[in-house]
């Protein structure tokens, strides 16, 4: 994706994602025209053709500022918790509860969830590193600690990726699932890694 975006038009390009947002909550991915985003912001299409190319451009951008965001939650969250297991666990949680926000966004765009999920996740693929690093420097600490085992840079790698593809296999779950069975879920998930089911 190549988005036409000086430095100077950073404002007007946040005003079209907010815009864009709002519109994307009330009628859906697949409703939403990008007339509808030039009207509800009272400009004309060209306008939004100048920065983005496509509705899909844009609706790429409105995720990966929520992306953004949800990094910077769990971070915090990350940084709050004093062992291993309980920053997986606030990992997972901070994960869940973003999962949650973007499967409720609106009725509408639950109606064709199915459809912009497929487009979020292809999104979410461009993080995936970054996952893949917060988990691992989880992993690390704990090994420092002497929480978890000795693992080599190797074992850690894969494990951590481990993680992270077991984490993205409940997503789509996670979005019909009830909120107060969420947690429990996540730290039983977390519990089970770290535990094992060896007697």
């Amino acid at each position: 994706m190549i988005v036409k975006v000086a430095i100077k038009d950073e404002p007007a390009v946040e005003e079209i994602l907010i815009k864009a947002k709002e519109v994307f909550q009330l009628y859906g991915f697949k409703k939403t025209t990008m007339e509808d985003i030039a009207r509800s912001m009272g400009k004309g299409k060209s306008t939004l053709y100048y920065y983005f190319t496509s509705k899909e451009d844009i609706f790429e951008q409105v995720v990966d500022a929520e992306m953004a965001h949800f990094f910077a939650d769990i971070e915090k969250a990350i940084d709050k918790a004093s062992s291993a297991r309980e920053k997986l666990k606030a990992y997972c949680r901070v994960r869940m509860k973003k999962i949650e926000k973007m499967c409720n966004l609106s009725h509408a765009l639950r109606n064709d969830m199915i459809e912009s999920m497929a487009i979020i996740l292809e999104i979410k693929r461009k993080h995936e590193t970054r996952h893949i690093d917060l988990v691992r420097s989880i992993f690390e600490f704990g090994v420092r600690e002497r929480e978890f085992k000795k693992m080599t840079a190797l074992e850690t790698e894969r494990f951590s990726n481990l993680f992270v593809t077991l984490f993205k296999g409940m997503e789509l779950p996670a979005c019909i699932i009830h909120p107060s069975d969420q947690q429990e879920m996540t730290d039983f998930m977390v519990d089970m890694m770290i535990e094992g089911i060896g007697r």
